[in-house]
Protein backbone atom coordinates (compact mmCIF):
# COMPACT_ATOMS: atom_id res chain seq x y z
CA UNK A 1 0.00 0.00 0.00
CA UNK A 2 0.97 3.77 -0.39
CA UNK A 3 2.08 4.94 2.82
CA UNK A 4 0.03 7.76 3.83
CA UNK A 5 1.14 9.75 6.90
CA UNK A 6 2.64 9.47 10.09
CA UNK A 7 1.52 10.20 13.48
CA UNK A 8 3.73 10.47 16.99
CA UNK A 9 2.15 8.83 19.53
CA UNK A 10 3.35 10.88 22.45
CA UNK A 11 1.22 9.65 25.52
CA UNK A 12 -2.64 11.55 24.95
CA UNK A 13 -5.38 9.91 24.24
CA UNK A 14 -5.70 10.03 20.20
CA UNK A 15 -8.66 9.44 18.22
CA UNK A 16 -9.06 7.42 15.16
CA UNK A 17 -11.32 7.90 12.30
CA UNK A 18 -13.17 9.18 9.11
CA UNK A 19 -13.37 12.84 10.38
CA UNK A 20 -10.91 15.65 9.76
CA UNK A 21 -10.52 16.35 13.49
CA UNK A 22 -9.20 12.87 14.15
CA UNK A 23 -5.54 12.71 15.52
CA UNK A 24 -5.39 9.35 13.14
CA UNK A 25 -7.34 9.87 10.02
CA UNK A 26 -8.74 7.16 7.82
CA UNK A 27 -10.40 8.27 4.52
CA UNK A 28 -13.13 5.10 3.71
CA UNK A 29 -16.56 4.94 4.01
CA UNK A 30 -16.80 2.23 6.04
CA UNK A 31 -15.06 3.90 8.92
CA UNK A 32 -16.92 6.11 11.28
CA UNK A 33 -16.18 9.76 11.65
CA UNK A 34 -15.22 8.99 15.12
CA UNK A 35 -14.31 4.99 15.22
CA UNK A 36 -12.00 4.40 18.37
CA UNK A 37 -9.92 6.09 20.82
CA UNK A 38 -5.97 5.26 21.64
CA UNK A 39 -5.25 5.92 25.65
CA UNK A 40 -2.16 5.83 27.46
CA UNK A 41 -2.20 3.12 29.85
CA UNK A 42 0.23 1.05 31.84
CA UNK A 43 3.16 1.45 29.37
CA UNK A 44 0.87 1.14 26.43
CA UNK A 45 -2.07 1.79 24.64
CA UNK A 46 -5.26 1.12 25.49
CA UNK A 47 -7.49 1.13 22.08
CA UNK A 48 -11.71 1.42 22.78
CA UNK A 49 -14.77 1.41 20.33
CA UNK A 50 -15.65 4.48 20.19
CA UNK A 51 -19.48 3.55 19.49
CA UNK A 52 -18.81 2.81 15.75
CA UNK A 53 -21.01 1.74 13.07
CA UNK A 54 -18.92 -1.23 11.75
CA UNK A 55 -17.34 -2.27 15.47
CA UNK A 56 -13.13 -2.96 16.38
CA UNK A 57 -11.42 -6.56 16.20
CA UNK A 58 -8.12 -7.32 17.57
CA UNK A 59 -6.75 -10.55 16.85
CA UNK A 60 -10.01 -11.46 15.13
CA UNK A 61 -12.35 -11.51 18.10
CA UNK A 62 -14.74 -8.17 18.47
CA UNK A 63 -14.00 -6.42 21.45
CA UNK A 64 -15.30 -2.76 22.84
CA UNK A 65 -11.77 -2.52 24.76
CA UNK A 66 -8.24 -4.01 24.65
CA UNK A 67 -5.16 -3.58 26.23
CA UNK A 68 -2.19 -3.18 23.02
CA UNK A 69 0.57 -5.75 23.55
CA UNK A 70 3.26 -5.90 20.33
CA UNK A 71 2.24 -8.10 17.64
CA UNK A 72 -1.54 -6.78 18.15
CA UNK A 73 -3.32 -6.21 14.79
CA UNK A 74 -6.34 -4.29 15.24
CA UNK A 75 -8.87 -4.98 12.57
CA UNK A 76 -11.14 -2.06 11.02
CA UNK A 77 -12.90 -2.25 7.86
CA UNK A 78 -10.89 -2.69 4.99
CA UNK A 79 -7.51 -1.82 7.22
CA UNK A 80 -5.56 -3.58 9.66
CA UNK A 81 -3.68 -2.04 12.20
CA UNK A 82 -0.42 -3.59 13.67
CA UNK A 83 1.50 -2.72 16.91
CA UNK A 84 4.36 -3.44 16.30
CA UNK A 85 7.91 -2.82 18.96
CA UNK A 86 10.41 -0.68 17.19
CA UNK A 87 13.62 -2.37 15.80
CA UNK A 88 15.94 0.65 15.36
CA UNK A 89 16.60 3.33 18.05
CA UNK A 90 14.58 6.85 16.63
CA UNK A 91 14.16 9.17 19.24
CA UNK A 92 10.55 9.46 18.99
CA UNK A 93 8.13 6.51 18.46
CA UNK A 94 5.64 6.87 15.53
CA UNK A 95 2.63 5.29 13.48
CA UNK A 96 3.13 4.56 10.04
CA UNK A 97 -0.26 4.34 8.22
CA UNK A 98 -0.68 2.58 4.90
CA UNK A 99 -3.89 2.87 2.65
CA UNK A 100 -4.28 0.84 0.12
CA UNK A 101 -7.30 0.56 -2.88
CA UNK A 102 -10.80 -0.50 -1.76
CA UNK A 103 -11.28 -4.05 -1.56
CA UNK A 104 -7.67 -4.41 0.01
CA UNK A 105 -5.69 -4.40 3.32
CA UNK A 106 -3.67 -1.89 5.00
CA UNK A 107 -1.15 -1.63 7.42
CA UNK A 108 -0.89 0.64 10.54
CA UNK A 109 2.60 0.16 12.51
CA UNK A 110 3.72 1.50 16.00
CA UNK A 111 6.99 2.05 16.81
CA UNK A 112 7.34 1.98 20.25
CA UNK A 113 11.10 1.72 21.74
CA UNK A 114 10.82 4.68 23.91
CA UNK A 115 6.98 4.25 24.41
CA UNK A 116 7.29 3.82 28.16
CA UNK A 117 9.21 6.83 28.89
CA UNK A 118 7.53 9.25 27.00
CA UNK A 119 3.97 8.28 28.65
CA UNK A 120 5.31 8.70 31.85
CA UNK A 121 6.42 12.29 30.67
CA UNK A 122 3.67 13.78 28.94
CA UNK A 123 1.19 12.10 31.19
CA UNK A 124 2.66 14.35 34.14
CA UNK A 125 2.71 17.57 31.92
CA UNK A 126 -0.66 17.18 29.52
CA UNK A 127 -3.23 14.97 31.24
CA UNK A 128 -6.08 16.69 32.44
CA UNK A 129 -6.93 16.41 36.11
CA UNK A 130 -10.19 16.39 38.27
CA UNK A 131 -9.97 17.67 41.81
CA UNK A 132 -12.13 16.95 44.19
CA UNK A 133 -12.68 18.82 47.42
CA UNK A 134 -14.46 16.81 50.16
CA UNK A 135 -15.39 17.83 53.28
CA UNK A 136 -14.28 14.71 54.95
CA UNK A 137 -11.33 13.99 53.52
CA UNK A 138 -9.86 17.40 51.82
CA UNK A 139 -8.72 17.93 48.39
CA UNK A 140 -7.75 14.85 45.86
CA UNK A 141 -7.05 14.72 42.17
CA UNK A 142 -7.73 11.88 39.35
CA UNK A 143 -5.94 12.33 36.40
CA UNK A 144 -7.86 12.17 33.49
CA UNK A 145 -6.17 9.28 31.95
CA UNK A 146 -8.64 6.81 30.83
CA UNK A 147 -11.82 7.12 28.82
CA UNK A 148 -14.30 7.08 30.72
CA UNK A 149 -14.29 8.25 34.84
CA UNK A 150 -17.21 7.35 37.16
CA UNK A 151 -18.61 9.03 40.22
CA UNK A 152 -20.75 7.41 42.50
CA UNK A 153 -21.59 5.51 45.45
CA UNK A 154 -21.20 2.72 43.84
CA UNK A 155 -17.69 0.20 44.64
CA UNK A 156 -17.25 0.05 40.92
CA UNK A 157 -16.70 4.24 40.23
CA UNK A 158 -13.49 5.41 40.11
CA UNK A 159 -14.87 8.32 42.79
CA UNK A 160 -16.15 7.42 45.32
CA UNK A 161 -18.36 9.87 47.51
CA UNK A 162 -20.93 8.77 50.34
CA UNK A 163 -23.84 10.15 52.02
CA UNK A 164 -27.60 8.69 52.10
CA UNK A 165 -28.19 11.01 49.01
CA UNK A 166 -25.58 10.14 46.86
CA UNK A 167 -26.33 7.44 43.73
CA UNK A 168 -24.75 4.62 42.90
CA UNK A 169 -23.64 6.26 39.54
CA UNK A 170 -24.14 10.23 39.84
CA UNK A 171 -22.04 11.13 37.00
CA UNK A 172 -19.38 9.72 34.22
CA UNK A 173 -16.86 12.08 32.30
CA UNK A 174 -15.67 10.51 28.99
CA UNK A 175 -12.88 11.65 26.46
CA UNK A 176 -14.82 12.15 22.91
CA UNK A 177 -12.62 13.96 20.04
CA UNK A 178 -13.39 17.85 20.58
CA UNK A 179 -12.47 17.15 25.08
CA UNK A 180 -14.14 15.38 28.06
CA UNK A 181 -17.72 15.98 28.58
CA UNK A 182 -19.53 14.90 31.65
CA UNK A 183 -23.38 13.56 31.59
CA UNK A 184 -25.33 14.05 34.60
CA UNK A 185 -26.42 9.92 35.69
CA UNK A 186 -29.53 8.99 37.51
CA UNK A 187 -31.27 12.20 37.98
CA UNK A 188 -28.36 13.76 40.32
CA UNK A 189 -28.12 17.62 40.51
CA UNK A 190 -25.70 18.64 39.39
CA UNK A 191 -24.40 22.29 38.70
CA UNK A 192 -21.22 23.64 36.42
CA UNK A 193 -20.06 27.33 36.92
CA UNK A 194 -23.36 27.87 38.87
CA UNK A 195 -25.10 26.62 36.22
CA UNK A 196 -27.58 23.50 36.51
CA UNK A 197 -26.96 20.80 34.42
CA UNK A 198 -29.08 18.26 33.29
CA UNK A 199 -27.13 16.80 29.99
CA UNK A 200 -24.31 16.12 28.50
CA UNK A 201 -21.59 19.33 29.59
CA UNK A 202 -18.35 19.57 27.36
CA UNK A 203 -15.62 20.79 30.36
CA UNK A 204 -13.45 23.61 30.47
CA UNK A 205 -10.39 24.33 32.23
CA UNK A 206 -11.36 25.77 35.40
CA UNK A 207 -14.70 24.64 35.50
CA UNK A 208 -16.51 24.50 39.00
CA UNK A 209 -18.54 20.88 39.35
CA UNK A 210 -20.91 20.57 42.16
CA UNK A 211 -22.88 17.68 43.15
CA UNK A 212 -24.67 16.02 46.17
CA UNK A 213 -21.64 17.15 48.92
CA UNK A 214 -18.80 17.63 46.58
CA UNK A 215 -16.81 20.35 44.86
CA UNK A 216 -14.85 19.24 42.11
CA UNK A 217 -12.77 21.40 39.36
CA UNK A 218 -11.24 20.83 35.80
CA UNK A 219 -8.12 21.44 35.10
CA UNK A 220 -6.48 21.33 31.54
CA UNK A 221 -2.86 21.79 31.05
CA UNK A 222 -3.23 22.13 27.17
CA UNK A 223 -6.02 24.57 27.01
CA UNK A 224 -4.80 26.50 30.21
Amino acid sequence: GQLCGEVELIGKVMTIGRGSNCDIRIDNAAISSFHAILSPERGSFVIEDAASTNGLMVNGKRTQGHLLQFGDEVELPKHTLRYVEKASGLELPSAAVTHADQGQSATFEVDATELVDLIAARQQQNIPTLTVQSPRNGPTEYPLSKVHLTIGKGRECDVRIGGWRAPRLAATISRKADGFHLVPESGTDISINGTAVSKSWRLGHGDTIKMVDLTLSFTDPVTA
